[in-house]
């Protein structure tokens, strides 16, 4: 279904109505193998398909990134010791990096 509305349309309605529950939204981020589609991040041991590419989890960053009730992120599964895919551990650090630095700059 989140393909068919489009990622943007999801993830926006979703954090509307997150807003109206929540007071601080802690996201979450998992960039692991299992997470990630297999066609976007080769050399990886699971293949799985059908999965978010990574050009929809940066969109996705992107659009939380906007909301100013994310107050908190973390990111999980990324271990670049047992993931041989360095573009897991390049996406893991592209959104470390993108909504570290917005955090920051909207204290």
């Amino acid at each position: 279904m989140s393909r068919e509305e489009g990622i943007s349309t999801t993830v926006e309605r979703a954090l509307d109505d997150l807003a109206k529950k929540v007071d601080v939204i802690y996201l979450t981020v998992d960039i692991d193998m299992d997470a990630l589609d297999s066609a976007y991040v080769p050399k990886v041991p699971a293949k799985n398909t059908g999965l978010i590419r990574t050009d929809e989890l940066f969109e996705c960053v992107y659009i939380t990134d906007s909301y100013s009730l994310v107050q908190a992120i973390d990111i999980v599964c990324l271990d670049s010791l047992r993931n041989r895919s360095s573009i897991i551990v390049k996406s893991g650090v592209h959104v470390i990096s993108k909504l570290s630095v917005s955090l920051v700059e909207r204290k």
